[in-house]
């Protein structure tokens, strides 16, 4: 981050207990790749660049590299740039407000990085167990402060 003031954030790899990959960084979700989510088609069709939707939408893990959002579960934020697009958004009570975070930081002109040389062994949601319903469970309400913050007036609702 020293050789990079430009760096607003940046995220590992990040594996499971066993060794595996977990999702590391994806780019930003859209409507349509929820919607995919949502209705299972995703599931349904797991091949096609139609219906993978948002939780597909991982970047190539081979590399250092600018994305658009790191995982939430490990992020090394520059002071600076917090001071700049503020802090995470209270909306959001779990998941999804790094995605929010790292697009305000894009907004601002601040670099987001995945960093394949650094990694992390993450165990899902230990955190939020048992209090909090996993991502999945709670659908699209955990991001409609995000579509509302980008979209115009009216097309979102909670």
């Amino acid at each position: 981050m020293e050789a990079h003031p430009d760096i607003g954030t940046c995220g590992p790899r990040i594996l499971n207990p066993d060794g595996s990959l977990q999702l590391s960084c994806r780019a930003f979700p859209t409507v349509g790749a929820l919607a995919c989510d949502e209705l299972g088609l995703s599931t349904l069709f797991p091949n096609s660049p139609w219906f993978t939707g948002y939780a597909r939408s991982a970047c190539p893990l081979d590399a250092t590299r600018d994305v658009d959002q790191v995982m939430g579960s490990c992020m090394m934020l520059r002071r600076a740039a917090l001071d700049d697009v503020g802090l995470f958004d209270e909306r959001f009570f779990v998941y999804f407000e790094e995605v929010d975070l790292c697009l305000r930081l894009k907004q601002s002109g601040w670099r987001v990085l995945f960093v394949h040389e650094a990694t992390l062994v993450h165990v899902e949601a230990r955190a939020a167990r048992p209090t909090v319903a996993p991502a999945s469970a709670t659908g699209t309400a955990v991001c409609s402060p995000f579509f509302e913050s980008i979209l115009p007036a009216g097309h979102w609702s909670s």
